[in-house]
């Protein structure tokens, strides 16, 4: 089944990551013919040895680590497949639990107390009495506390929430002890009663007491960064937890957790290297305050946690040479042995034995405050000038606090987008110690701009966004009610993009010059090349692939290119709509469920056609020989009115241009929105969308045509009882209909209208208000609101 490393074949290993690693290096490694999940350890307690205890997807592997040099698989229990196996121990048992549909595994005893030798092991599939769900089978995690009670999560009975096992009593035998409440656990650590469940259903890490095994008390719940948490970890004083999100660029998160009925969220820590590149953290683990994470495609990484607020990595260890994101690469960290090696199970690449150096960071913090008046400054960003440097913001009160893990002189630069950048330079660092350095900024000069339109009325709430063309800096501003806002940037030439939803976006060249006012016209226009932020608002059901604004990564599977290298060419920006950025194959892309874009409201009321054009790329392909079922539908809908306009279900090999006249489907009105979805439906397969090139462009109609037909079109009596009644001028009339609606927007009733015309409710509704419409082909409306008795 596996096989230890050649030497030859383990330099090679070491000489590809030789590039990836600090303050931890490899001893050993152990490959297998099938991928792997988590890692746990366990220690024979008369002689010594270390062993590895490997989840694989078809079964467990016990590695012995007597030399760690030399790992070397002794046993291997085979299994029902599954990507998910979790290892605990208690004594000399270990227990795996396994996670997969149509797995049967239950709950796996391992004997380990014949080791080196020999092995024994059973599969316990019980039914807990007074739980839900029938025989146990499947489980996602297991937590064994220091009192020798287990704590299941995930498990297919009980919806998922935790079970309680004593597994001190008779070792070996577990005795049902109780369940949790019926919330779904994805992952659980217990101490001195406490029970830590990452809830990741709901985005929230929630503790609760469970002293009495029957009775569990909630004490206090907390969302984690991305509302997707994956684990958690308790410091070794108890004092505070560390949580994981599994999603892009998700952080590290620790929170205060002395008081549970009070939580306090602290400080964040991503990877500094590939910051925003779609790296996706999995498990963290706490030893003597030091966090050990597995983070996917970044591999092992240590965190320095001895000030909780201030998270500084001080170690890591990729073991995955593959592009950053998704879900290859280190899925779980061990770091518990006696002789304080790690063992990092590569799902791809197998076990990795690494030393590990572990040092205190160098702590920096101060305060930022304003040379001209002595006020804190927020949010200033503050870099250590290094090649594994970390950088932070500061906080309301200006107080920041980083670090970095080699000591050693420095130049720490603090930019803010309103001050000039002050680099401070030859600032010693030194491991363990707290360096602290105080900084004043001076204030830039404000240069005022205003946007404005082509009738020179000033434009409230606009986005502008202005790039330095010699530096790249990157300023952002929004003008005020009066169209109005105030640049701090340095002198010198820009390239600025202007715009505000109901106006065309510009791109212009413009000269910063301190004491000389800037002016941006804008025309009219709905438009969106998503080169800014103009408002539109995005909902999700699905697990991973949100739409974002995103300079979008070109993506492959099996040769064909499933998301495109850039936006769509020739239009203003680099930037587009994608369903979840970066990744390889399936991942990042739309899973298990929908995203949604939608427009901000469109008035197209005085509109007597409008035109809806935009540019789209979708792929969808993978599955297991299942024909793929994903789609992008676009609708719209005028608030009383949703139709379908198009479904896209073809993969594509470019953008492809889409126009249709909106008249054609909805009422034109003063409340038009156009969503677009994309899903990924049952059966699941890989799904990309890209949307680009956005317009509604039309002819308006004469306001007084619309003024004249809302006074000619007369209906009665109002109140009505069984009928109403309306008449017009012939001369109105232009190949239209009569519309009713119900509040919700509902059509109760439709007829092609005439110079007049009585319509018998009786039979169509009950007493309430309602809307009737006339509604010309060519756009023009008149509405009138009666009420039915």
């Amino acid at each position: 089944m596996t096989r230890l490393y050649s030497t030859l074949v383990l330099f090679f290993v070491a000489f590809q990551i030789s590039t990836a690693q600090f303050n931890m290096s490899l001893l050993s490694t152990v490959s297998y013919d099938a991928d792997l999940s988590d890692i746990w350890g366990w220690v024979d307690e008369e002689t010594g040895t270390e062993y590895a205890i490997v989840g694989v997807n078809n079964g467990v592997s016990i590695v012995s680590l007597e030399d760690p040099n030399a790992a070397t698989e002794l046993f291997f229990i085979p299994g029902q497949s599954s990507i998910w196996r979790d290892i605990k121990t208690w004594g000399d048992f270990a227990y795996v639990t396994t996670d997969q549909g149509g797995t049967t595994d239950g709950l796996l005893v391992i004997d380990m107390s014949e080791l080196p030798n020999d092995i024994s092991y059973y599969n316990w599939n019980p039914e807990f009495p007074g739980v839900s769900g029938g025989v146990m089978n499947t489980c996602h995690n297991i937590y064994i506390d220091e009192f020798g009670y287990a704590y299941l999560a995930g498990c297919n009975v009980n919806s998922g929430g935790l079970i309680y096992l004593d597994v001190a009593t008779t070792p070996g035998t577990p005795i049902f002890a109780g369940a949790g409440p019926p919330v779904y656990s994805h992952d659980i650590y217990t101490r001195d009663n406490l029970a830590y469940s990452s809830e990741i259903n709901i985005g929230k890490l929630a503790i609760y007491d469970v002293s009495d095994k029957n009775n569990t008390i909630l004490l206090g719940k907390e969302t984690t960064p991305l509302a997707f948490t994956h684990n958690a970890w308790l410091s070794d004083d108890g004092n505070f937890v560390y949580t994981t999100d599994e999603k892009p660029d998700a952080p590290v998160a620790s929170y205060d957790v002395s008081d549970p009925t009070s939580i306090e969220k602290l400080d964040e820590y991503k990877p500094y290297e590939s910051l925003n590149s779609g790296v996706i953290p999995h498990n963290v683990h706490v030893w003597d305050d030091y966090l050990i994470i597995s983070y996917y495609t970044d591999g092992g990484r240590i965190v320095d946690a001895y000030y909780p607020d201030n998270l500084i990595e001080v170690g890591n260890f990729d073991t995955f040479l593959g592009a950053d994101g998704g879900f290859n690469g280190a899925w779980g960290a061990y770091p518990y042995l006696p002789s304080g090696i790690v063992l990092i199970t590569d799902i791809g690449n197998g076990l990795y034995v690494c030393g590990a150096d572990y040092k205190r960071a160098c702590y920096l913090e101060g305060l930022v405050t304003d040379a001209s008046n002595g006020a804190v400054i927020p949010n200033t960003n503050i870099i250590i000038t290094a090649s594994e440097g970390n950088e932070t913001n500061s906080n309301l009160s200006g107080i920041y606090k980083t670090g970095i893990a080699t000591e050693g002189t420095y130049s720490v630069t603090f930019s803010h987008p309103n001050y000039i950048t002050k680099v401070v330079d030859n600032v010693d660092l030194a491991n363990g110690i707290i360096t602290e350095l105080n900084v004043e900024l001076e204030p830039k000069e404000a240069i005022i701009g205003t946007v404005i339109d082509i009738n020179t009325s000033n434009i409230p709430n606009s986005s502008i966004v202005l790039t330095n063309n010699a530096n790249g800096d990157v300023y952002e501003y929004q003008s005020d009610a009066n169209g109005v806002f105030s640049i701090f940037a340095d002198e010198g030439n820009y390239t600025a993009y202007v715009g505000s939803w109901g106006y065309k976006t510009i791109e212009v060249s413009v000269d910063l010059v301190y004491g000389e006012d800037i002016e941006f016209e804008l025309e009219e226009g709905y438009e969106d090349n998503f080169a800014l932020d103009l408002g539109w608002e995005f909902f999700t059901t699905a697990s991973s692939g949100d739409w974002e604004r995103v300079n979008p990564d070109e993506v492959n599977f099996q040769g064909e290119v499933t998301t495109l290298e850039n936006d769509l060419p020739n239009d203003i920006g680099a930037t587009c709509l994608v369903t979840g950025n970066g990744g390889q194959g399936g991942s990042n892309d739309i899973d298990d469920g929908s995203t949604t874009a939608v427009t901000p409201a469109m008035d197209l009321s005085d509109f007597s056609n409008a035109t809806l054009n935009f540019s789209a790329f979708f792929w969808n392909g993978g599955g297991q020989g299942t024909t793929p079922n994903d789609a992008l539908t676009v609708t719209v809908s005028n608030g009383l009115q949703t139709e379908l306009i198009t479904s896209i279900n073809t993969p594509m090999t470019d953008w492809q241009d889409y126009s249709f006249d909106l008249a054609d489907y909805i009422t034109l009105n003063s409340n038009v929105t156009v969503l677009f979805e994309a899903s990924d439906d049952n059966p699941g397969h890989i799904a990309e969308a890209m949307l680009d090139g956005f317009s509604v462009e039309g002819t308006t109609t004469n306001v007084d045509l619309l003024e004249t037909l809302d006074m000619a079109f007369k209906i009665g009596p109002n109140p009505c009882a069984n009928y109403i009644t309306y008449s017009i001028d012939n001369q109105y009339i232009k190949d239209a209909n009569i519309v009713i609606y119900a509040n919700n927007g509902a059509v109760i009733y439709r007829e092609e209208a005439s110079s007049e015309g009585t319509i018998n409710l009786s039979d169509k509704m009950s007493a309430g208000s309602y809307i009737i419409s006339l509604e010309n082909k060519d756009g023009s409306i008149a509405r009138k609101e009666f009420i039915k008795q």
